[in-house]
């Protein structure tokens, strides 16, 4: 495989990652601003959003949907591609459930590990759902963002016909 064959393969995965959290995040009401592809300082990809309220069910169900999308894109991507944020994103999501059940005694604060997974599971189930549901709007974003490498809040309303 040449490296412009895999450089390709990588922004296609990084692109549709990306395209996963800008869906949930607008299915979620939060505003984003800008989808980029490759930062100037690295080679990690990026999404900035604003949110004046962001549950925590719904932040995890955002750190999720990045990897959901590439997944779904391409299953084999997810050992090559984007491994930082796909290791970020499930880290943010185990941490918040564990907080999210945690159990308060008298000398310790103590995340309920059976609670924690059954949330998990049930948030990782709810977010491929809407992923698939939602499946045609994170390819016009994976597109536009292959073809732009970086989308502003009007590209993200283009690419989705708004």
């Amino acid at each position: 495989m040449t490296t412009t064959r895999r450089q390709e393969q990588e922004n296609r995965a990084k692109a549709f990652h990306e395209a996963g959290h800008v869906i949930i995040a607008r299915l979620l009401g939060w505003n984003i601003t800008k989808v980029v592809l490759k930062e100037e300082r690295g080679d990690r990809s990026n999404t900035t959003y604003e949110t004046e309220k962001c549950e925590r069910e719904d932040g995890i169900r955002f750190s999720l949907a990045g990897e959901i999308a590439q997944r779904r894109h391409d299953p084999k991507s997810l050992h090559r591609f984007c491994t930082y944020d796909i290791a970020d994103d499930q880290n943010n999501a185990v941490v918040a459930c564990q907080y999210a059940t945690r159990k308060k005694d008298v000398l310790h604060i103590q995340p309920d590990h059976r609670k924690a997974n059954a949330m998990l599971n049930r948030l990782i189930q709810e977010t491929e759902k809407l992923v698939e549901q939602h499946w045609a709007q994170v390819e016009a974003v994976a597109k536009a963002l292959l073809e732009k490498g970086e989308l502003s809040t009007k590209d993200i309303d283009e690419a989705l016909g708004k």
